[in-house]
């Protein structure tokens, strides 16, 4: 009978240092988890960040193309204007002359607000981007708290087991 009870203590201590190991195991997968998936969610947000960047730079770079397209229509439409007046001969003509000067107008105005409205896109894409490098801060820094968190529970875990097979050496062994 001693022989048997030996046995059992002998098998219950294997079992336990046998989860002993598998939960220390566990932790360091779980700590390990938590910081690759906090590393490439950063990775994740950082590359949306600098597509934003570009695509404000974009932005900006199409808003002065349009904005030079419409001043060069602005000037053939001048252009084409004066040519017609001078044909039948008002070229000297007051009216003719208030024309092409409200049409150089309109013609900066639409220039100018193709240059706003690009900016503004592009300053919305500026906050996009920052707003995604604050959650890339955030992102590895909570997976770094993850990690913190999954190995102070598996310590605990383990410490706990240890307790338990301490008392039962010293009940049973």
């Amino acid at each position: 009978m001693a022989t048997l009870a030996a046995l059992a203590a002998t098998a219950a201590s294997s079992a336990g240092t046998i989860a002993t190991v598998a939960s220390a195991v566990g932790t360091g997968l779980s700590v390990v988890g938590a910081l690759k998936q906090g590393a490439e969610q950063k990775a994740r947000y950082n590359y949306e960040a600098k597509v934003a960047e570009q695509r404000a730079d974009e932005e900006r770079a199409s808003g002065q193309r349009r904005a030079a397209s419409v001043t060069r229509q602005g000037r053939i439409m001048q252009s084409d204007a004066a040519a017609s007046a001078a044909m039948v001969g008002g070229g000297g003509d007051v009216s003719v002359l208030d024309m092409a000067g409200m049409t150089s107008a309109e013609t900066s105005l639409a220039a100018e607000t193709e240059m706003y409205k690009a900016e503004q896109r592009g300053r919305g894409l500026d906050d996009s981007a920052a707003v995604s490098r604050i959650n890339a801060r955030n992102a590895g820094t909570g997976g770094m708290l993850n990690a913190a968190g999954s190995l102070a529970s598996g310590s605990a875990t383990m410490f706990d087991r240890f307790a338990k097979m301490r008392d039962y050496n010293k009940e049973y062994g």
